[in-house]
């Protein structure tokens, strides 16, 4: 009987398990959020983002190779880029950048990590290019909002950052958690940069 007594009173403020993940989730996601499986329906609206190669602006894609040289990164040229798609969970938009302003790098440390003797740090950099300053940071303002929509899942769970300086977009992805620290360096880094 006192048993029974303890089981009872100790269940008395538990909830079930479907009500404590339900509060978990932010209101407005559970109102409109979809997940990525979701799109495209037939509300979904659909932004193209024209990027374009701006010769001149080299410098600072130059800047982050010095400084990533000096901290034992390589950085290599990947494959060519002509599309890449983002997915909005929260606005249900798919943001397409097109045209040959995109590039993709691969960086890779050459030393291990101090606390992981055998794991290098690696990730990736993909630049888009546009003609102004004003449609960069309107864009950037954009594909960040895509990124943090869904609770910062709608295009995968890999830590990403978005940097913006000039008339450039960096985005940088890495694929194990680890390694995110050095991509939010470098993402400050590029901020920082004083382009003219």
């Amino acid at each position: 009987m006192l048993g029974l007594c303890l089981q009872s009173c100790s269940n008395e403020h538990q909830q079930p398990s479907d009500q404590l993940q339900q509060k978990a989730v932010p209101n407005k996601y559970q109102e409109s959020y979809l997940s990525p499986d979701q799109m495209p329906n037939e509300k979904t609206q659909y932004l193209k983002m024209l990027t374009q190669d701006m010769p001149d602006n080299q410098r600072l894609l130059d800047e982050l190779d010095t400084t990533l040289k000096a901290e034992n990164f390589i950085l290599e040229t990947g494959s060519d880029l002509h599309q890449w798609v983002l997915k909005d969970c929260d606005s249900n938009k798919i943001i397409q950048l097109d045209g040959e302003g995109m590039r993709r790098y691969s960086i890779s440390s050459t030393e291990s990590m101090p606390d992981h003797p055998n794991t290098y740090p690696e990730f990736t950099l993909l630049v888009f290019e546009f003609p102004d300053t004003v449609t960069s940071k309107s864009n950037a303002r954009i594909l960040n909002a895509a990124l943090q929509s869904g609770g910062a899942t709608c295009n995968g769970k890999s830590p990403n950052i978005i940097a913006e300086n000039g008339r450039e977009i960096f985005y940088f992805t890495t694929y194990d958690v680890k390694f995110t620290p050095y991509i939010q360096q470098y993402a400050q880094f590029v901020q920082k940069v004083k382009v003219s």
